[in-house]
C-alpha cells in the first residue's frame, strides 16, 4: 500500500477523513496538525489496529495560530527525529498488534513530557501540547481556552475538554437526560471498546468543568459583563415567557387606561413535585454554589430565613385532595428536600424565574407562599393575577394573613389576587369546589383546558436519579438548566402554539354560540335575562366571594331522595281519608330495602366456589337466614295493605332470577361466565334460595293485576319510591366513581413499591364494591318501572317513556375512574365529556321550581360560561401575539444597544450583534405566521 499523497509506504489510515485515506506517517502528521482528534489505525502486518495521532508526531501548538512556537522546546526538537520518517514508525512487533491507551492512574510526568489528556466527542485522546513560551505569553490555561480547550485546572493543566464535547454533553443531558457518568462511559467505550477501563478516568473533571461551562454559557446568553448587566441578579439566567404581561418589555402603549383590565392580567399555576428529592450532603461545608438564585430555584439563605419566621396555620382539611398534603408532610430522613414546588404561566407553560422552592416536610403553605411571592415580584405592575393551585380552596383562606405576618412576603402594590383549581384536580374536591374554582368559570382567564405544569414535571423527574445525590449547588444548577431548556423550547415553538390556539378557538366559538342561541330561543326571555344577570353578578363578585359562583352547580335539595319521597307520601297518607292505607309507603320502602339485600346476597352467592372456605359459606348462610326472616316479616305485614287474593297472586309468581344483578359482578366490560354444562341439581337448589324468592311488591304483580285488586295507589307509591331509589343509587355511583378516581391518582399511581400498590388496590376494590351495589340497585329499579306502568294506556306509556329517557341505561364504561369527570367539551352540552347521570335532565319543558328547571339553568350557565371563555380567548390570543412580537423586538434592540455601547472589545460587539440577529429572526418568523393565522381566522 502506498500513500495517496506522496507514494511512500502507507501504514496509517484515518477513519474520520472522508474516503478513509491511507497515508504515510509524515503525510498523516501534516494533514492532521489542525485535526488532532481524528481516529486513526495502523497496519499491523495482516490487519489494522487502533492507533493515535501522537504516534505520527501530531501535536497541538498554542499561541501562534496553530503553528509551532518559535521558541524551541524539548518536545518540538524531538518530534521530527522520532516521528518524521517512515523507518522510525512503530512496527507491529513493537506494538504487539495493538496500541492501547495508557492506564487510568495518574502518571508521572518528566520535564520533556508535553502530553495532555484531551476529551472530545470522538473520544479521550492523549496528545502532546506545545505551549507558547515567548516573553509575555499568556498563562497556560488562557492559551488552552483560546484554542477551544477548557482546562480541568488553571494550575499546570494536564487535562482539557474541547468546547465541542462540553456543548455536546450539556445538550445530551438536556435532551436525552444522560448523566455525566453514562456520558463519560460512552466516551471511554468509544475510545477503546475492548479495554474501556484502560482509558483515563476524567469523570470527576467532567462534572466540575461542565458546571463551570454551564455557568459561563448562561452568563454569556443573558449579557452578564455588559455595562447594563455587570453581575447576574435573581432569576436573570431564566428565560421568561414573551407572551405574558411584562411591564416595560411587551405591554402595548396606554394599556393602563384600557377599561378592560382583565386583558392585561396574568395567570399562574403552582404545583408540587415529590419526585425531585435531594439527599442531605455529608459535608455541606464543601458545597460550592455558582448560581445561587440566578435561575429558577430561589436564593438559599433568604428562603431559609423565611422558613424560620413563617407561621403555619392549622386548618381542617375538608377536600379529599388535601390528603396528599397531609400524607406528604412526613419527614423523610436523610432527605434534605422531599420535593420541589414551582410556578408556571397557566396559558403557555413557562416556568417563572426564581420561584422554585424546596420542600422539607411535604408541600407546606409556607413553601408555596414563597413561590407565590416571587411570582408576584416577576409580575410587578400587573393589576390582576389568577393563581391555579390544586388545593387553592384550602390554601387561600389565611393567605393574606400569612403574607402580612411574614417580614419576607408581600404582594406588589395594586395587584388583585384571585385563584382557582386546575381541571385535573378540581374533580377530586368537594362538589362546591367545582363551580367556585374551576377554570371554566373564572372570568378573564380564557380557555385553560389542562394543568400545563403537570406536563412539565416528567422532564424534571427524568433527571431526579442524577440530582438526588448531587451537591446542593450542583443540583440547583442542573434543575435551573433543564427548566431553562424547557422554557427555550417553548419560546421557539410559541408562535406555532399561538396560531394553533387561534385556529382552534375560531373553530370552536361558532358551535358554542349556536348551542347557547338554541337554549336562549327555548326559554322565555325573562328567564334567560335572570340567568344571565346571575352569571354576570357572580363574575363581578368572585374576587371577593367565591361562594357567588355556586350558581353554576345543581342544588341537591331539588333532587328528591327515596327518604324524602317516603316522607312526602307518609304526610299525604295522614291527610287523605281514602286511597292507600296509612303506612303503605313505609311498607313499600321496607320491600325495596329487602330487594337490595336480596341483590347483595345473590352477589355473595355467586362469589362462592367449590374451593371457597367454610367461613365464607357460613357467612353466606347467615345472610340468607336474615334475608328469609325479613321476607317473612314483610309478607306478614303485607296483610295490612293487600287482600288475601292479591297476596296469593303475589306469591304464585316465580322470581325472575335474571334480575339478580349478575351483570354487575364486575366493572369490566367482558365477563367470563361459567354457564356451560350447568348442573340441573344446583340450579334447582338455587331456585329455593331466599334471594330467589318473590317479594310481594306491586311491581311483582304488575300494573294491570294490581288495578284489578284495587292496588293502584300502592303502584303509584312504588313508582315514586323507585324514582327516589334510582336517584339515591346514581348519587352513590357518582360518589364511588369520584372516590375511585382519587384513589388511582393519589394512592395507586404514586405507590413506590409493589406492597403499597397492592394495598392501594384493596381500597379500589372496596370502592368498586360500592359502585357495583349501587349499579345493581339502579338497574333493578329501572327494570321494575316497566311493570309499574300499563303500556296499553297512552298516558302511562308516555310517562314511562319519559322516565326511561331521563333515567338511561347504566353502562359499565360510565363507571370507570376518570380524573376529569365533568370537564366541559368544546362544543357545549352536546359533547360533554361525562356520563349522562352527572347532569341528569329531561327533554320535556321545565316546570318552574322543578328539578328539570334546575338542570336547564345549570346547563345554560355552563354553556354561557363556555362561550365567555372562548370569546375571551379571541381577545387574549391576538393580544398575546402582539406581546410576543414586542418581547422579541425588545430583546433584539437590547442586544443592539449592548453591541453599540460596549467598551469591552470586539468580541462583546460581535456577540451582541449575533444575539440581536437571533431575536430579530424569531420576530420575523413569528410575524409572518401570525399574519397568516389572523387572516385564516378572520381576526384583525
Amino acid at each position: 500500500m502506498t500513500c495517496t499523497t506522496c507514494s511512500a509506504p502507507a501504514l496509517w489510515r484515518c477513519l474520520d477523513c472522508i474516503g478513509v485515506p491511507k497515508l504515510c506517517a509524515r503525510c498523516m502528521r501534516t494533514t492532521h496538525n489542525r485535526l488532532p482528534f481524528h481516529r486513526i489505525e495502523f497496519w499491523a502486518a495482516d490487519h489494522y489496529t487502533t492507533a493515535w495521532l501522537r504516534m505520527v508526531g501530531v501535536q497541538i501548538s498554542l499561541g501562534h495560530g496553530g503553528e509551532a512556537c518559535p521558541t524551541p522546546t524539548v518536545f518540538a526538537s524531538r518530534a521530527d527525529a522520532v516521528y518524521g520518517e517512515p523507518a522510525n514508525c512503530p512496527s507491529p512487533s513493537d506494538t504487539g498488534g495493538s496500541l492501547p491507551m495508557p492506564g487510568t492512574g495518574t502518571r508521572k510526568r518528566t520535564a520533556d513530557d508535553a502530553g495532555m489528556v484531551i476529551v472530545d466527542t470522538s473520544g479521550v485522546h492523549e496528545i502532546p501540547v506545545s505551549f507558547c513560551t515567548c516573553s509575555g505569553a499568556p498563562s497556560p490555561d488562557l492559551q488552552l481556552l483560546r484554542m477551544g480547550l477548557y482546562p480541568a485546572t488553571s494550575r499546570r493543566p494536564e487535562t482539557a475538554f474541547t468546547f465541542r464535547v462540553l456543548d455536546h454533553f450539556l445538550l445530551t443531558n438536556k435532551v436525552c437526560k444522560t448523566p455525566a457518568m453514562s456520558y463519560y462511559m460512552q466516551l471511554r467505550r468509544t475510545t477503546n471498546p475492548l479495554f474501556p477501563h484502560m482509558v483515563p478516568d476524567r469523570y470527576r473533571d467532567l462534572l466540575r468543568v461542565s458546571r463551570q461551562w454551564r455557568n459561563l454559557k448562561a452568563r454569556k446568553a443573558t449579557g452578564v459583563g455588559y455595562e447594563d448587566t455587570p453581575q447576574p441578579t435573581r432569576g436573570s439566567f431564566a428565560i421568561r415567557c414573551p407572551a405574558c404581561p411584562w411591564i416595560g418589555v411587551n405591554m402595548p402603549e396606554g394599556w393602563q387606561n384600557d377599561p378592560d383590565k382583565w386583558k392585561h392580567g396574568a395567570s399562574a399555576i403552582m404545583d408540587g413535585n415529590f419526585g425531585a428529592q435531594h439527599q442531605a450532603m455529608k459535608h455541606p461545608e464543601h458545597d460550592v454554589r455558582l448560581a445561587d438564585g440566578h435561575g429558577f430555584m430561589v436564593t438559599s439563605q433568604p428562603y431559609k430565613e423565611h422558613l424560620k419566621s413563617a407561621k403555619q396555620f392549622r386548618q381542617t382539611l375538608e377536600c379529599n385532595e388535601h390528603r396528599a398534603v397531609v400524607a406528604a408532610a412526613q419527614e423523610r430522613a436523610p432527605l434534605e428536600s422531599t420535593g420541589i414546588g414551582a410556578a408556571a404561566c397557566s396559558r403557555h407553560g413557562f416556568f417563572f424565574p426564581h420561584c422554585v422552592v424546596d420542600f422539607q416536610k411535604g408541600e407546606q403553605q409556607k413553601n408555596m407562599d414563597y413561590c407565590l411571592f416571587w411570582v408576584g415580584q416577576n409580575l410587578a405592575g400587573v393589576l390582576l393575577l389568577v393563581v391555579l393551585y390544586d388545593i387553592w380552596c384550602h390554601y387561600w383562606i389565611h393567605l393574606l394573613r400569612r403574607f402580612s405576618d411574614s417580614p419576607a412576603l408581600s404582594f406588589p402594590p395594586g395587584m388583585v389576587i384571585s385563584g382557582g383549581i386546575g381541571q385535573f384536580h378540581v374533580h377530586a374536591h368537594r362538589r362546591e369546589c367545582y363551580p367556585r374554582f374551576s377554570p371554566n368559570f373564572i372570568p378573564g382567564l380564557g380557555v385553560v383546558k389542562n394543568e400545563i405544569i403537570e406536563s412539565l414535571w416528567p422532564d424534571t423527574n427524568d433527571i431526579s436519579n442524577s440530582t438526588r445525590g448531587m451537591a446542593t449547588g450542583h443540583r440547583q444548577e442542573s434543575i435551573d438548566d433543564h427548566m431553562n431548556d424547557s422554557n427555550w423550547m417553548k419560546l421557539i415553538r410559541l408562535p406555532a402554539a399561538h396560531c394553533r390556539k387561534l385556529r382552534s378557538t375560531s373553530q370552536d366559538i361558532g358551535p358554542a354560540r349556536e348551542a347557547l342561541e338554541a337554549m336562549i330561543n327555548r326559554f322565555p326571555a325573562s328567564k334567560i335575562a335572570r340567568w344571565t344577570k346571575a352569571a354576570q353578578d357572580a363574575a363581578r363578585k368572585r374576587h371577593e366571594n367565591y361562594e357567588a359562583m355556586d350558581i353554576y352547580e345543581v342544588e341537591d335539595n331539588k333532587l328528591p331522595t327515596r327518604a324524602q319521597i317516603q316522607l312526602d307520601l307518609a304526610r299525604q297518607e295522614n291527610k287523605r281519608k281514602g286511597g292507600a292505607p296509612k303506612g303503605a309507603a313505609a311498607w313499600i320502602v321496607a320491600g325495596l330495602k329487602i330487594e337490595e339485600s336480596r341483590l347483595a346476597v345473590a352477589a355473595k352467592a355467586r362469589q362462592i366456589r367449590p374451593g371457597s372456605s367454610t367461613e365464607e359459606k357460613i357467612a353466606l348462610e347467615r345472610m340468607r337466614t336474615k334475608l328469609l326472616r325479613d321476607i317473612e316479616k314483610f309478607h306478614k305485614d303485607a296483610r295490612d295493605f293487600v287482600s288475601a287474593g292479591a297476596l296469593r297472586d303475589f306469591l304464585s309468581i316465580p322470581a325472575n332470577r335474571s334480575s339478580l344483578g349478575s351483570e354487575w359482578d364486575t366493572i369490566e366490560e367482558a365477563v367470563e361466565k361459567d354457564t356451560a354444562n350447568g348442573n340441573t341439581d344446583d340450579d334447582d337448589a338455587a331456585a329455593l334460595a331466599p334471594e330467589c324468592l318473590s317479594i310481594a311488591l306491586p311491581s311483582t304483580l304488575g300494573a294491570r293485576l294490581c288495578a284489578s285488586h284495587g292496588l293502584t295507589k300502592l303502584v303509584q307509591h312504588e313508582r315514586k319510591l323507585r324514582v327516589g331509589q334510582m336517584n339515591d343509587a346514581l348519587h352513590n355511583v357518582r360518589v364511588g366513581v369520584g372516590y375511585k378516581s382519587l384513589l388511582y391518582r393519589t394512592e395507586v399511581r404514586p405507590a413506590a413499591s409493589q406492597r403499597q400498590k397492592l394495598r392501594s388496590y384493596d381500597d379500589v376494590h372496596l370502592a368498586d364494591a360500592g359502585i357495583l351495589a349501587a349499579a345493581r340497585s339502579y338497574g333493578t329499579s329501572r327494570a321494575v318501572l316497566t311493570r309499574l306502568y300499563d303500556s296499553a294506556v297512552d298516558s302511562e306509556k308516555a310517562e314511562l317513556d319519559g322516565l326511561l329517557q331521563r333515567y338511561q341505561v347504566l353502562r359499565k364504561q360510565d363507571l370507570k375512574a376518570n380524573t376529569a369527570l365533568i370537564e366541559h367539551s368544546v362544543r357545549g352540552v352536546s359533547n360533554l365529556h361525562l356520563p349522562w347521570f352527572w347532569t341528569l335532565s329531561t327533554p320535556g319543558e321545565a316546570r318552574a321550581g322543578s328539578w328539570d328547571e334546575e338542570m336547564y339553568r345549570v346547563v345554560f350557565l355552563r354553556v354561557y360560561a363556555r362561550v365567555q371563555r372562548l370569546e375571551e380567548d379571541l381577545v387574549l390570543v391576538p393580544l398575546e401575539m402582539v406581546r410576543t412580537l414586542a418581547s422579541y423586538q425588545t430583546h433584539s434592540e437590547t442586544w443592539k444597544r449592548r453591541a453599540r455601547v460596549t467598551s469591552h472589545g470586539k468580541g462583546y460587539e460581535v456577540w451582541g450583534n449575533r444575539q440581536a440577529a437571533l431575536w430579530q429572526s424569531l420576530h420575523g418568523h413569528a410575524k409572518g405566521m401570525f399574519a397568516a393565522a389572523r387572516t385564516q381566522a378572520g381576526v384583525q
